[in-house]
Order: C-alpha cells, then structure tokens, then sequence
C-alpha cells in the first residue's frame, strides 16, 4: 500500500517507492509540469498510485523529480501522452562527483542491473546537460569515465536494446536557478515521450487562423487535463478557428463548438489564389473528423433545450478577455430581425466576471459527473490576490496554473472538475450571496493599455542637421572642351537622375555628330 501525505496540493511518497522513475521536465511553463503528468497518469488508468518525491535539493523549478509509478509499462503509457516531460528513467546511481557516482552505482541492486549488461545485449549511451551545451567532444569524455559500469554488451548508436543516459544538472548559466545543485545522474530508459504532435500541429502550417488562435502546444496541453480521450464529447463554447478541437479531435474525441462571430464562422477567409479557408478546411487539413455541430450563438444565451444536462465529457475554452479581443454578449435591445441570412445582431461588452460566472454556471449543469472544465482566465501582479480562483458549488478546482505573458499580466490556467448533480435553486443561493458576478481583472485592458496623456516621456532631444554640401558633376571628355547645360534640379532622388541622363545625352549626341564630321 502505497503510503503519501499531501503538502501545497502535491501528493508526496514517503519513504521512497521501489517503483520510483526519474522524471526529467522540460524547463518551460513550470506550473504546468506536474498537471499534465498527473492527467497522462490518469488517462492511464494509474493516477491514484502516482506520488511524487521532492528533487535533490528540493527546488520546485529542478528539471529532475522522482515520481512513483506502478509499473514500467504505467511509465511507457503516461509518456505516451505527456508534453511537459521528456522521458522516465531508472536511476542507477548519482552523485555530484565521479566517485560519488560509482559507488552509487555499485550499491544498486546487481538483480536489476544484471539482464541489462550481458554480453548478448546492445547499448547506447547518451548524455544530455540541464543549463549547459555540451560539444561532443566533452560528450566522448564522459562516456570514457563511465568505463566503472561492466557492460558486456557491444555498442549500437541506431538500434540499442538499452539506451543508458547520464544526465547533468548543471545550473551555472545566467538566468537558471542558481540554487539548483549541480548532480549527475547515470539511468537506464524507460519511456520517452513523443512531442512531434507539436511541430505536426505548428499554427505557421494551418491555413485559417485568427488573431487569437490558441497555441498548438497549449491545446494539446489543455485536453490533457480535460482527459480527452477516444470517443470522450468535447465542447468549446469560444470556438474561434478551432484549435482546441483540432487537438481533441486528434485524440479520437467527438467535437462541437459555438462562437458569436458570425463573419469567421459563415464566410472564413480567402487566400491570395482565392481559395477558402475556415473552421471545416483546418480539421480536413489533418484528415480529422469535422465536428458534430458549430452554432453561431452567444455564451450567454446557448440554444440548448431547458431540460439538457450533463452532455459533454469536457468543456474546454480559452474567453476572450479584453487584451487581443474583447469579449462580447448579445444585446439585450437588438432590432428586430428582418432577414436572417444577412442579419448581424447587435453585441455589447461581456465582462470577466460575468464571462466566468456563465462558464461555470454552463460546465456544471452540462457535463456529466467527473467531467472536467479546462480554461483561460486573466490576472495581473495588482489582482491575483483579489480575484483569486472563480468557485462554483458543483466544482472543485483540480489545478490552477500561471503562465507569465508579460510584466503587466498573466493568464492562469484553471482545472476544474464536476463533483455534483446540478441543482439549480443551489446555484441561485450561491449566485445570491456571491453578489454581482464583478472581478478586479474586469479593467484589465485599462491596466495594459495606459492611454498616452497618462505617460510621462522624457523631452526629445532636437537634432541640428548640417547643411549637405552640393557638389556639381561634370563629364570631362577628351573629345568635347564644352559642357551640356543642364537642367536646374536639386541633387537627390529623381532630380539627380534626370541631370545625369541629360548629360549622357548629351555625350552621346556630340560623339555621333564628330564620327559623322569624321
């Protein structure tokens, strides 16, 4: 039985697991490593035995945690779908000196090293450094030191039976953490995970894009903690150009969508050559299955049936918030509709606040029960510890992430998963004594937009020009003693051009005139 204790929401194994595997994370999104390994593992089927111990040193930003897994093959599947790390490894050893490293080496138990060293077994050795380029060189170097390791086997660069790896922590290089501790950790390969899907899926080889177009990787990233998944119902209430469910798709995952503009989704774009682009064109682009439904409506105001509940598996979006484009509502005083086919209704301002107050009120009364809620909301360094994390009675949040745009705002990333049967009364009581659905990030495009007259420019500089001085051209030739006049043009840009070619004119004419005298 595996026993943990939980500290800051992060599940810890004490004492260390048998089954314990080097995780080695990309440096990037940092609060968004361990989620998307907690969701492959759920996908999995083995997210209740998942543990973690701290990383040598116990820095939360080292590349390099332990994590507990059942199995080997548990390790294989999860890295199957993880973006965040690139592989699990069996650690043999570590140590921050050479000696250190063989004497750690030798205590690891001979029975599990032994079926990795025959003589009959292939191997590769690989060596990858954390904050620092190593040449190869320097990489032929230490795959010489590692002589104290008996293997009998012969070596294979393309086809190994056994890839060992050592990797090294080495945190020396300006702008890495500089309490991580240098550490050299010798492994054998378990698992590596396969990021293609995000060079495959890159936005710069999609033909209909938009000014807000979620990034390739960050949509994979957001379904891996919807758990979608082969045959899983997806909904994307701000469909934009689709790619959220582009990337459900891709996972086997039936999709629909909705947005209010009503241009992107009728009419898309054209290309130079005319051809058309849209929502449809991007899915048929990858070969992936068209989805179910794609309605032109407001998220305030969804056309689904008063009586339909708990449809989707996920529900994952990425609002609009007021920086790249602005959220917007149907108006409560529209026109009245003539014709439909040309109709656009009237919008006006969709707040944050009430933006997330809809969102969550949608997801708990669509989404079946342990369906998850994956979305974007801002915050800035001023309103983080005001808004905090947007609650919904039906709800729990299962993570909550930040990604750091700019030093002005950042967007987290909020996880959350349906616990409850909707109950609409509930939902009213809870709207009732939360009061107006306001948030301090409403004023978030007043915050990084400040308008010109509230700067402060310091006075420019006045720049004296020197006066250019003219210099007049003249083609001597042996032949003529007197010169062509020449027009009275400034010398520059055209002006110059024109006194040139009179003079060559000029020239040629005189020449001819003396061969035809001669």
């Amino acid at each position: 039985m595996l026993e943990d204790v939980v500290i800051g929401g992060l599940r810890l194994a004490t004492p260390p697991q048998e089954n314990e595997y080097l995780c080695y994370f990309l440096h990037r999104w940092l609060d968004f490593r361990i989620p998307d390994v907690e969701s492959a593992a759920e996908l999995a089927g083995c997210g209740s035995e998942l543990a973690w111990s701290l990383p040598y040193g116990g820095n939360y930003q080292s590349p390099f945690w332990y994590v507990h897994l059942p199995s080997a093959e548990a390790a294989e599947q999860v890295a199957k779908r993880t973006l965040m790390a690139r592989g699990f490894f069996e650690v043999w050893g570590e140590g921050e000196t050479w000696e250190e490293l063989e004497e750690s080496i030798s205590s690891f138990p001979e029975d599990r090293k032994e079926p990795f060293l025959r003589e009959h077994v292939t191997y590769k050795i690989m060596v990858d450094m954390y904050g620092k380029k190593c040449p190869q060189e320097e990489k032929i170097k230490i795959m010489d030191r590692l002589d104290f390791v008996p293997m009998q086997g012969k070596a294979n660069i393309k086809t190994p039976d056994v890839t060992f790896w050592l990797l090294v922590s080495d945190a020396s290089n300006p702008g890495l953490p500089s309490d991580i501790p240098y550490r050299m950790y010798f492994c054998r390969e378990v698992a590596m995970s396969d990021r293609s899907i995000v060079q495959d899926f890159a936005l710069s080889k999609r033909g209909f894009l938009g000014p807000t177009s979620m990034d390739a990787e960050m949509a994979f990233h957001m379904c891996n903690q919807a758990q979608v998944k082969k045959g899983s119902f997806t909904f994307d209430p701000f469909l934009g150009t689709g790619s959220v469910l582009i990337a459900a798709a891709h996972h086997g995952a039936y999709t629909m969508g909705t947005d209010i503009d009503y241009k992107l989704i009728r009419y898309g774009k054209l290309d130079a050559s005319g051809g058309k682009h849209n929502i449809w064109s991007n899915f048929a682009e990858y070969g992936l299955k068209s989805p179910l439904g794609v309605v032109i409506c407001d998220v305030n105001r969804l056309p689904f049936r008063g009586n339909a509940e708990e449809i989707f598996d996920a529900l994952i979006c990425d609002p609009p918030y007021g920086v790249r484009a602005g959220a917007r509502k149907l108006s409560k005083r529209d026109i009245e509709i003539t014709d439909r086919d040309s109709h656009i209704s009237k919008t006006e301002i969709y707040s944050v606040g009430e933006c997330c107050r809809d969102l969550l009120d949608l997801a708990a009364k669509m989404l079946k029960i342990g369906g998850r809620l994956v979305y974007f909301v801002p915050t800035t360094p001023e309103t983080a510890s005001v808004d905090g994390v947007p609650q919904h009675p039906m709800m729990e949040v299962r993570y909550s992430s930040i990604q750091i745009l700019n030093s002005k705002y950042s967007r987290r990333l909020v996880t959350m998963k349906k616990i409850l049967k909707y109950d609409f009364n509930l939902v009213e009581q809870y709207h009732q004594k939360q009061g107006a659905p306001k948030m301090a990030v409403d004023g978030i495009h007043g915050t990084i937009f400040t308008s010109r007259k509230e700067e402060t420019f310091p006075p420019r500089k006045r720049i004296e020009r020197r006066p250019v001085r003219r210099q007049a051209i003249s083609l001597n030739t042996d032949l003529i003693s007197t010169r062509a006049p020449t027009p009275n043009v400034s010398l520059c840009g055209r002006g110059w051009i024109a006194m040139f070619s009179q003079q060559l004119l000029g020239r040629a004419a005189r020449l001819r005139n003396l061969r035809f005298l001669g």
